[in-house]
């Protein structure tokens, strides 16, 4: 039996699934999952080199580009196993984690999601649990210029749970996609993901659906892995000349089909 399904999307991304892979194998070789790729149109050569070297590992190519809603509910649809593991590629295994986080889960049946530690490559914590927006981090968190000034404000740290104890468990309102470990049953409840999301704005919206559903959203501070995080929309990257960059645009369009989505019954705010 398959305890985990893991799913994680490529997009030109060979050098990170490679440390990914290898650091899965390395620390988690006891554990009962499964691994499935989605080659999301790369051109880098993932199919052929997985194929070559890793012919365990399911692979689903892609013959053009689709956003994360879209390729990650191909995976949970072709996955096997009870638990889904939502996983990104620059992620590195650092400890054995799956059958710890799926013990846990199965003695918590009111708990629908869950994530680990998250830790930058010098080890220094993530912060990678957030609040639902409101108006104030909203604006704070998606414009650039309110970013950058208010990073160090009480509001921005607000958001990011910043003053909670990251040492013991607690139940963020959301958390992003980089790791998220999903009951079956959640999914048979809620459904996949949302795929009028393009990227960004999906985790937010999926784990709205799984607190309106009744589940809760946890924190487990007793694992960690290492998310290198490549932001697309971080603030360095968001202006060339006068224009939005790519990313920052779909990011800018996510927010508004969010806000859309839920016409204003608080948006999910806190």
């Amino acid at each position: 039996m398959i305890d985990v399904s893991i799913i994680t999307i490529s997009t030109n991304e060979l050098h990170y699934l490679k440390n990914m892979y290898f650091s899965l194998k390395k620390w988690e070789g006891n554990a009962r999952y499964e691994l499935i790729v989605i080659d999301n149109n790369s051109s880098d050569g993932t199919s052929d080199w997985l194929k070559e070297k890793a012919p365990e590992i399911m692979v689903i190519k892609n013959r053009k580009k689709q956003g994360f809603a879209f390729n990650n509910n191909i995976g949970i649809k072709r996955s096997i196993g009870k638990y889904i593991l939502i996983l990104n590629p620059d992620v590195i295994f650092i400890e054995p984690i799956l059958n710890d986080i799926v013990t846990y889960m199965d003695k918590n049946d009111d708990i629908g999601l869950l994530t680990c530690k998250l830790l930058n490559k010098d080890s220094s914590l993530q912060n990678a649990q957030r609040r639902f927006y409101n108006l104030q981090t909203m604006f704070v968190r998606r414009f650039p210029i309110y970013r950058e000034l208010m990073k160090k404000s009480l509001i921005n740290k607000r958001h990011l749970y910043y003053y909670q104890d990251k040492g013991k468990i607690f139940y963020p309102d959301w958390i992003l996609g980089a790791f998220m470990l999903i009951k079956r049953e959640v999914i048979n409840t809620i459904g996949f993901f949302d795929e009028r999301f393009i990227l960004y704005f999906e985790d937010v919206d999926y784990c709205r659906r799984i607190w309106k559903n009744g589940y809760k959203i946890v924190y487990y501070p007793y694992k960690s892995i290492i998310h290198l995080y490549n932001r697309e929309s971080d603030t360095k990257k968001l202006f060339k000349g006068l224009h939005l960059q790519k990313g920052a645009k779909i990011h800018l369009q996510s927010m508004i089909k969010y806000l859309k989505k839920y016409k204003g019954r608080s948006f999910g705010f806190t």
